[in-house]
């Protein structure tokens, strides 16, 4: 993967973080069933990105130069920055520790809600369905279950896990 492919993806999974944190269907200050289903499953991703963003952080502490996006040269040619090397360092560690503070937040509130399931015969369908993206067919085959029975038990443990986590806004 090129640098520049990396960036895309880094900006890629931000963009999805700051629509699930800031830009959620809430309907009386509740997820909709979609939104938690969408949550769930960018639990792998939200790890991830946790990880890059403390390896950035990281490096910008030690002083190791962080190349600009163009989307940053163009911000700065358009305007006078004043801000010295250190203030701009300072800035950029300030932005990364809130960042990774919202990360973290969210992620443990993912694994608290699922913690409530974890224990539930049919958790694996979780497993499955939202990080492995199995098809609902595969699914019942793996577990020898009818694809009415697999809905209903996901829906079930969705619903739980929508309660918990709704509870802890």
């Amino acid at each position: 993967m090129t640098e520049k492919d990396k960036k895309e993806f880094v900006r890629l999974i931000n963009e999805e973080f700051v629509r699930l944190e800031y830009e959620k269907r809430m309907k009386n200050n509740a997820l909709t069933f979609e939104d938690i289903e969408d949550t769930i499953s960018l639990l792998p991703k939200l790890k991830t990105m946790l990880k890059n963003n403390e390896l950035q952080l990281e490096a910008v502490k030690l002083g190791i130069n962080q190349s600009s996006s163009s989307g940053d040269m163009e911000r700065v040619q358009t305007s006078i920055n004043l801000e010295t090397p250190l203030e701009k360092q300072e800035n950029i560690i300030e932005k990364l520790n809130l960042r990774i503070t919202k990360q973290k937040i969210l992620i443990e509130r993912i694994e608290n809600a699922l913690s409530i399931v974890s224990n539930d015969e049919y958790y694996s369908i979780i497993e499955m369905k939202y990080w492995k993206k199995y098809t609902n067919k595969k699914i019942s085959e793996e577990l020898h279950i009818s694809v009415d029975t697999l809905k209903r038990q996901k829906n079930r443990m969705i619903k739980e896990i929508n309660i918990v986590f709704n509870k802890s806004f």
